[in-house]
């Protein structure tokens, strides 16, 4: 082989290796993350590839003249070496890139996660001060009402003191003349609106038995529209007021006295779920509804057969029903707002002395008692007067109970 010839091949070989070198140089940027990678994977390689220790023999033949057939033949093992080194140098650079691009991934995804975190912290602390806004409004705006209610409160005391306090008012005019007079000294005009009488407080007089209201029923079996009786007993059956109350009432009266019928007293429930004599109890419905129920096999009058017609004796029927949203509305309206107030009487010279006041109560609370019996159902319903007096009550002790605080 000539000498250009040597200088020609060996030019081209060093060429080629320097286009090999060229490959696998990596984006300047990253260049600390490869040579690290290129650095740990040719140390791996330096291990597999250290040779074994040359012996005295294969020395020996390394002396040897060489033919042109081993020379040929160590030019084909150079070249293979040459293509599986080059197999390896690209193998390397594509594990090189895979690792950068996994790095690269890696970094793009931390910084995503730290953005969103930022973001986060962000609205975190805009929503923290929302709420502080609305505590402190939430805040001022209670103490804002304890404040009214205090006030309103004291203006109820002095009209108590000043025109209440000390007097005995007869009841003996008519029937609720004392409530009237009552309501006339402490400034309240009469009127049947769904609200508190004064200042957002219900006012109520010191009795033996004290009322919620005069809350009639949203139907009566007698009720010209009743879609939801007609609904839930499933006939339509149609009579008259009168008619209602000789039905399911009683006959009040001497032998010498003017009789006169009534749905009253021992005819009307007088505990929840338990039948009265008339066979007539109250129950709350699926809907929260109040109804009455008639049923004619616990129905203890001896003239039943004579008054009950035939369409009501085969099933339980509802001859009343309170409507859950009308006796909600008559309750949370009245004694859910700032509560209400007792004008208390001295038990032994029956003279106003003292005024109570206790906290608001909703329908819940209502409904719950009345299921206890600490509520009652105490109608006044008779022929000859229009009003159906369907009164909601408690006993004394009951309102007494839950007065907080006394002012004489």
């Amino acid at each position: 082989m000539s000498e250009n010839s040597a200088t020609s091949e060996t030019t081209e070989i060093n060429n080629e290796v320097n286009k090999k070198e060229d490959k696998q140089i990596v984006n300047e940027t990253k260049t600390e993350d490869k040579l690290e990678i290129v650095e740990s994977i040719e140390k791996e390689e330096t291990k597999t590839d250290e040779k074994e220790p040359v012996t005295v023999k294969e020395q020996e033949l390394e002396k040897e003249p060489v033919s042109k057939e081993q020379e040929l033949e160590k030019k084909e093992v150079s070249k293979e070496q040459e293509s599986e080194k080059k197999e390896v140098t690209e193998s390397k650079e594509d594990e090189v890139e895979k690792k950068v691009i996994e790095n690269e991934v890696e970094t793009k995804e931390n910084e995503k996660v730290k953005e969103e975190s930022k973001e986060n912290d962000k609205e975190n602390e805009e929503n923290e001060n929302i709420e502080n806004d609305d505590i402190d409004d939430l805040i001022s705006g209670v103490t804002k009402l304890s404040i009214d209610k205090e006030a309103d409160k004291k203006k109820i005391i002095e009209l108590f003191r000043n025109n209440v306090k000390g007097k005995k008012i007869d009841n003996k005019k008519y029937d609720g003349n004392e409530g009237h007079e009552l309501e006339k000294l402490m400034g309240i005009k009469q009127n049947s609106n769904n609200s508190p009488d004064i200042f957002g407080y219900e006012m109520k007089k010191d009795s033996n038995k004290i009322s919620f209201g005069d809350y009639s029923a949203s139907e009566y079996l007698f009720s010209i529209k009743k879609d939801n009786l007609n609904k839930l007993n499933k006939f339509e059956y149609n009579m008259t007021r009168d008619e209602f109350i000789k039905i399911f009432g009683t006959e009040k009266g001497q032998e010498n006295e003017i009789k006169r019928y009534s749905w009253s007293g021992k005819c009307t429930p007088q505990k929840y779920n338990e039948y009265s004599e008339c066979g007539q109890k109250f129950k709350v419905n699926e809907n929260d509804d109040l109804c009455i129920m008639y049923s004619y096999n616990d129905d203890k009058r001896e003239n039943k057969n004579e008054v009950i017609p035939e369409k009501f004796r085969d099933n339980e029927i509802v001859i009343a029903i309170w409507l859950k949203k009308k006796i909600q509305s008559n309750i949370n309206n009245k004694f859910n707002n700032k509560g209400f107030f007792i004008l208390i009487k001295d038990k032994k010279t029956k003279l106003y002395d003292k005024i109570g006041f206790g906290l608001p109560f909703n329908y819940n609370f209502f409904i719950q008692k009345f299921k206890e019996n600490k509520i009652f159902f105490d109608s006044g319903m008779y022929i000859g007067n229009t009003r159906n007096y369907s009164l909601f009550r408690a006993n004394n002790n009951f309102w007494h109970e839950l007065i907080t605080e006394e002012f004489s």
